[in-house]
């Protein structure tokens, strides 16, 4: 979506028409090549009157799709702060739809809200996605990527990386498959990240003391 200006212009405005619940478009499942994660979006748009009544609706927000979007996004996540629902996964979901829609402001203020929540608070898979999500934004797969947020993405990443190893002595108990599959995909990042010998060493701790299918996870996992 951001091979030219006008890509760009075009994805940006239809995320942003998405996070407002305008109904005017839709994605459309992308498969990638290999493992990686797609790096096209499609979409199946279409006009009905209902879409007209939406945008009046949205205009409250504000008077351009930006200003709605954020003000959408945002009254959103303080109605969930005021119930308690601030999860992980929504801090994950509020920082990914703040890229998506090159909303700059927002995207700090999530990153600030990432950075202290995370850490701390995070399961091994949210952490993960997470991960996933800094990635693209900062090898500038999705619009709102520029340099200054690319900066705390990365240490943001770090600090993730660090979390997430810090976590593995408490799933050695774990029958859950997709704690198995995050061990393995810890792995598989941290190489990259050259976490070495830290990781490595709690690996060999859950191959020794760890549930059946941790034993086989981190056993996998230290060969890869």
């Amino acid at each position: 979506p951001l091979r030219t200006a006008l890509d760009a212009r075009r994805e940006i405005l239809l995320q942003r028409l998405r996070e407002c619940g305008v109904g005017y478009a839709e994605p459309v499942e992308v498969t990638a090549a290999g493992e990686g994660g797609a790096l096209t979006t499609r979409w199946r748009a279409a006009w009905t009157p209902s879409v007209a009544a939406r945008l009046d609706l949205v205009g409250v927000r504000g008077v351009t799709a930006a200003q709605a979007a954020d003000g959408t996004l945002r009254e959103n996540h303080r109605r969930a702060a005021e119930a308690g629902r601030v999860t992980p996964a929504r801090v994950v979901a509020l920082l990914g739809a703040a890229a998506r829609c090159a909303l700059t402001d927002l995207l700090h203020d999530g990153l600030t809200e990432a950075e202290r929540v995370l850490p701390g608070a995070a399961a091994l898979p949210e952490l993960l996605d997470a991960l996933d999500l800094l990635e693209s934004i900062r090898r500038r797969h999705l619009p709102g990527t520029s340099e200054p947020v690319r900066i705390r993405a990365a240490r943001l990443a770090g600090l993730l990386l660090d979390a997430a190893v810090r976590l593995l002595p408490g799933l050695a108990g774990s029958d859950e498959t997709r704690d198995a599959v995050a061990v393995v995909t810890l792995a598989v990042r941290s190489a990259a990240d050259r976490l070495g010998l830290r990781l490595d060493g709690e690996l060999y701790a859950l191959s020794r003391s760890g549930s059946p299918l941790l034993q086989g996870a981190a056993q996998a996992a230290r060969v890869l």
